[in-house]
């Protein structure tokens, strides 16, 4: 299976980057809960309705975590953190919760180092992908 792309040029006239032609990711549709749901009890004994309850409450329970300022580790699943989103401030005393402007929330994908000395991460998300250009000719 591949991750497919789509060649668009940067129009922003300001940007360094302006005429230059990336990669742009072709969403090739939504894997939603009742889609999850339904492979995961054709892959094991549970039944559909089991697996939405488990999953509604690993929601809530990622949820409270998230918002009690704790990184949430899904160990093979990855890592989620919310941080805040913020303009700044010309000092440290200049800076009140008005710079604060929302949140977003970081998604960490599971990762591991090959050896020693390797500082490269493997993330099991990434492992084989392969990227395949969709012309629209």
């Amino acid at each position: 299976m591949a991750l497919f792309y789509k060649l668009k040029r940067n129009e922003v006239r300001s940007n360094k980057s302006y005429g230059k032609w990336f990669a742009i990711p072709v969403k090739m549709g939504t894997l939603g809960m009742s889609e999850i749901e339904q492979r995961v009890q054709n892959n094991c004994s549970m039944k559909r309705s089991d697996v939405r309850a488990v999953l509604c409450e690993v929601h809530e329970v990622i949820k409270e975590g998230l918002l009690n300022g704790m990184v949430v580790d899904l160990g093979e699943l990855g890592r989620f953190q919310l941080s805040p989103k913020s303009e700044g401030a010309d000092s440290p005393l200049e800076f009140t919760k008005r710079n604060i402007k929302g949140v977003r929330c970081n998604y960490t994908p599971y990762g591991w180092r090959r050896g020693k000395g390797d500082r490269t991460i493997q993330r099991d998300f990434f492992e084989n992908v392969d990227f395949e250009r969709l012309t629209t000719e």
